[in-house]
């Protein structure tokens, strides 16, 4: 029971941490897109193949 308990404790920082992650890296597209569309694009091309 208290492992469970724990693991759960632990895997919702590393969530939090994920999603701010996220939101980091959308607002900096959103910039890039205000800036230059194309560049935006490209930006997100590299950043998908890296990621997938």
């Amino acid at each position: 029971m208290t492992s469970g308990i724990e693991e759960k404790e632990l895997q919702t920082p590393i969530k939090n941490e994920a999603n701010n992650t996220l939101r980091n890296k959308t607002s900096i597209f959103t910039v890039a897109r205000t800036l230059s569309d194309r560049v935006a694009f490209n930006e997100f091309s590299i950043f998908h193949k890296l990621k997938w």
